[in-house]
C-alpha cells in the first residue's frame, strides 16, 4: 500500500491535476464497461448469479485480470476464477482485462445463439435435455444419443447440453458466435 501510494503521487505530479482527473474518469468508465459485460454474462447464463452477487458486484470498482505471462497466449478464458499470487512475470492488468472482455463478448454472443436455439426447439419438442453420464471433477460429460447431435449451453454458469437434429448441432459448431441468435429471432417471430 505504501509503495502504491507513492507511485500514485508520482503519477499525479507528473500528469498534473487535470490530466490525472481525466485518467481517473477513463478508468472509471472502463470499470463500468467491464461490470456491464459481467451483468450481460449473467443475463445469458454464462456467469453464475451467486458468483456475480458475491464476487463481481462487491469488487465492481477494483477488478482487474491477473494473468501470468508464461501461460498467456492468444487465448484468454472468459470465466471467473480465484487467483493466487506468483513470483513469475504477470501481464499488464489492463491488457489482460481487455483480452478477457473480448473473450467474454464472444462467449455472450455464443450463449445468445445457444439460448435462442434451445428456447425455440425445446417447447416444440425438437430438443431435449441431454443425459449426464458423469459430473467429473469440473465439467459434466453428456451421453451421446444415436441420431442426434448436441448443443452445449451454460445455464447459471454451469454446462448443460441438449439433443438436437445433428444438422443443427453441426451448423451451430461451425458458425460464428452471433449467427444463430439472429436466425432464431427471425424464426421465433415467424412461428410465434
Amino acid at each position: 500500500p505504501e509503495e502504491s501510494a507513492k507511485a500514485l503521487d508520482f503519477m499525479k505530479d507528473r500528469l498534473g491535476v487535470d490530466r490525472y482527473a481525466k485518467l481517473e474518469e477513463a478508468a472509471a468508465n472502463f470499470r463500468e464497461i467491464v461490470y456491464q459485460l459481467s451483468k450481460d454474462a449473467v443475463a445469458v447464463g454464462a456467469y453464475n448469479q451467486k458468483v456475480f452477487d458475491e464476487k463481481i458486484a462487491p469488487n465492481r470498482g477494483s477488478y482487474a485480470v491477473f494473468a501470468v505471462q508464461e501461460h498467456l497466449e492468444d487465448y484468454m478464458a472468459a470465466g471467473v476464477k480465484g487467483q493466487v499470487g506468483t513470483l513469475k512475470d504477470i501481464a499488464n492488468p489492463f491488457t489482460a482485462t481487455v483480452m478477457k472482455m473480448v473473450a467474454l463478448n464472444r462467449l455472450i454472443a455464443k450463449q445468445k445463439g445457444a439460448n435462442a436455439v434451445r428456447d425455440f426447439l425445446v417447447p416444440r419438442g425438437e430438443a431435449t435435455e441431454a443425459e449426464v453420464v458423469s459430473r467429473g471433477d469440473k465439467l459434466p460429460q453428456f451421453r451421446s444419443k444415436k441420431g442426434f447431435g448436441m448443443i452445449e449451453v451454460l445455464e447459471d454458469g454451469r454446462p448443460n447440453a441438449y439433443y438436437v437434429d445433428p444438422y443443427i448441432a453441426e451448423a451451430f459448431q461451425n458458425k460464428p458466435a452471433g449467427t444463430f441468435h439472429l436466425a432464431m429471432q427471425v424464426l421465433d417471430s415467424v412461428f410465434n
